[in-house]
């Protein structure tokens, strides 16, 4: 899947989703007008990320849980847009 680098920080797929390193501990994965914040906690090797099963889109989308499949979807993709940013990571339950 194509991408284009926004800047040193994020990037945004062909697909329509972008990814964005907020601050040290956080990234917003960003389809459309929707967001969803990305714990990490930045290790040595890889970054350890946490996605919530039970994660909610950012206000004003906030009453919105995230479907498990759309979890699913949203974690493959910001799995291959830190792939292609050369971050090693691991997704971790919490």
């Amino acid at each position: 899947m194509p991408f284009h680098w926004l800047n040193n920080q994020g990037v945004e797929s062909s697909a329509g989703y972008v990814l964005q390193r907020m601050h040290r501990f956080y990234y917003h994965y960003t389809e459309g007008e929707r967001v969803v914040q990305v714990i990490v906690e930045p290790g040595i090797q890889r970054e350890e990320l946490f996605l919530d099963k039970k994660a909610k889109w950012q206000p004003p989308h906030d009453a919105e849980q995230i479907p498990t499949r759309k979890l699913i979807a949203i974690q493959r993709n910001i799995s291959d847009a830190l792939t292609f940013m050369s971050i090693p990571h691991v997704f971790k339950d919490k």
